[in-house]
């Protein structure tokens, strides 16, 4: 092949890629085998009160929150892990307040939790505080029972196509991020795939909205507008890592005193997650 040639094939393979077709053939936890976890969040919003349309405060309400978890698997079957143990890590954070934020240790910092398969799925042994059992939950979920399994199992996925993946899929995908929520306008769009910590990944760009109904006391919702890349084991089918920026709306008004209080925020943020199976 002359050089003219070669150059024009190496040109073409940089302007137009070939096509990756990605197939997904699960392989079940095994006893002993860990998955660590890293996880990283920060927002910044602007909070504003109205009182009878008129706005009395303005608040900065910067958060934090950083995750650790190492997870592993103490017995398995035929169907993955049975048992596992969660070790977390220092999950240090900076909560939100009217009175400026401060800062605050996640409930399952430091903390050990064993935990096993039932007929309704994983359970840490013991009573949990609600926060503590929220990211538990997820983090099972997410590890020992890998979300997007019934949707990519024993498929071949080709590039560029957008797959269906039901909004409880994707909510236990990103359940580590957001425990307690909803999620709707759910986008997976397979993007090729790559090599991440020595493991084949398959590389989705996705786009998805997340929504938290508020309290009684002052009904409204959080919306946040969603969009990054999430890639995921081809063998493994855990999410192997997340990128997200988002768009965050709060919405929510209250009656006092016969005057109507409104709150809005708005704001923006990111997420970062990485689970690495040994």
């Amino acid at each position: 092949m002359s050089f003219l040639a070669a150059g024009a094939v190496a040109l073409a393979s940089l302007v137009f890629p070939c096509r990756a077709d990605v197939t997904f053939a699960p392989q079940p936890l095994k006893q002993g085998q860990k998955i660590t976890i890293a996880s990283s969040s920060e927002s910044k919003m602007t909070m504003s009160v109205k009182v009878g349309g008129v706005e009395v405060q303005k608040m900065e309400m910067p958060s934090k929150e950083e995750i650790a978890c190492v997870v592993t698997v103490d017995a398995a079957d035929a169907k993955g892990a049975s048992a596992a143990k969660l070790v977390f890590g220092k999950c240090p954070g900076v909560e939100p307040s009217a009175f400026g934020s401060q800062p605050k240790e996640h409930a399952c910092s430091g903390q050990t939790y064993e935990t096993k398969r039932g007929e309704a799925g994983f359970a840490i042994a013991g009573e949990l505080e609600k926060e503590a059992k929220e990211r538990t939950t997820a983090i099972c979920d997410s590890t020992l029972v890998p979300a997007l399994a019934e949707v990519l199992g024993g498929k071949t996925i080709k590039q560029g196509e957008t797959i269906e993946v039901p909004a409880a899929v994707a909510r236990r995908a990103i359940a580590i991020h957001a425990p307690d929520v909803n999620v709707k306008n759910v986008k997976f769009t397979l993007d090729g795939e790559r090599k991440e910590g020595g493991v084949d990944v398959a590389v989705f760009k996705v786009a998805l909205t997340i929504v938290q109904p508020q309290g009684e006391e002052s009904p409204g919702e959080l919306t946040i507008d969603a969009t990054g890349e999430l890639t995921v084991g081809k063998s493994t089918l855990l999410v192997a890592s997340a990128a997200f920026t988002e768009t965050i709306k709060l919405d929510s008004s209250m009656d006092q005193g016969g005057q109507k209080i409104v709150m809005e925020g708005r704001g923006t943020s990111t997420w970062k997650y990485s689970a690495k199976i040994e």
